[in-house]
Order: C-alpha cells, then sequence, then structure tokens
C-alpha cells in the first residue's frame, strides 16, 4: 500500500492537475465528482461567555498590530 507523509504534498497533486486542466483536459476526467457536504470543514475555535466575559482567541495579527478575534458581531 501507499503510505502518505504528515502533510498534504499540494505539489504532488495540484501542479499535475492544473497541467491537465491547461492543455484541455476535462475536469470530470481527473477523478470523481465528491459531495462537498462530506468534507471536513475547516476547524476554528469558538468563543465563549464566561461569567459575563467573552473567551476569544486571536485568529490572526497583520503588522500594523491590528487582530481578528474568532468573535461574530452581535
Amino acid at each position: 500500500p501507499i503510505v502518505g507523509g504528515a502533510t498534504f504534498d499540494g505539489r504532488d497533486v495540484f501542479a499535475p492537475a492544473a497541467a491537465h486542466l491547461c492543455n484541455g483536459v476535462p475536469l470530470t476526467d481527473l477523478g470523481p465528482e465528491i459531495d462537498p457536504a462530506g468534507l471536513m470543514p475547516g476547524v476554528l475555535p469558538v468563543s465563549r461567555e464566561e461569567n459575563g466575559e467573552i473567551v476569544a482567541e486571536v485568529l490572526w495579527v497583520d503588522r500594523f498590530g491590528n487582530c481578528q478575534l474568532n468573535v461574530d458581531p452581535l
């Protein structure tokens, strides 16, 4: 059996797929269609309220020091 590594090698999948598409191969020839509902969503931390305070996580900080939290606006 083929054993995969711990990381996803996009180079080994996306580059050949892109080359086939650029050469006119139909998208349907690259593989079977899959149901998007069966895909795993990205895991985002969920904010919550504890003792009247919002507990959140910083998702990213830009070079100006602005940060985005995982809190939806009310």
